[in-house]
């Protein structure tokens, strides 16, 4: 299956790309047909009922997949596109504040090493 986003070339069972992680389209087996062979009932289409125009001018029209990621987007991605930056600074923050208390704790070690081999007895 070649990625339509990067062109990498992945497994045909692979569910995202290898290389860039985006969700991959669902291949269809060779002999599956495209369509089901038994046609399925449909269901009539409900229409909306508008009851009084002054509330439905008030309302905020619904957007489907709002909190959806997009397809083709990785989360990487999304966390540089940050509209205020404040992820992308946590982010800096967290990994500033670990990469730290290694060194303190490397450092505490050494000295505790060093007091070992140093002491006469």
């Amino acid at each position: 299956m070649i990625c339509p986003n990067c062109g990498h070339a992945n497994r045909e069972v692979a569910k995202f790309c290898e290389e860039c992680g985006i969700v991959l389209p669902m291949a269809r087996p060779a002999g599956a047909p495209a369509r089901p062979t038994r046609e399925m009932p449909r269901r009539p289409q409900a229409r909306p009922v508008v009851t009084d125009l002054a509330d439905t001018e008030t309302q905020e029209p619904l957007v489907e997949g709002e909190d959806e990621q997009p397809s083709g987007t990785t989360m990487l991605d999304n966390l540089g596109r940050s509209d205020d930056g404040r992820a992308r600074r946590t982010f800096a923050l967290v990994a500033a504040l670990l990469i730290l208390s290694l060194c303190i704790c490397c450092g505490a070690a050494a000295v505790g090493l060093y007091t070992l081999t140093q002491n006469p007895s």
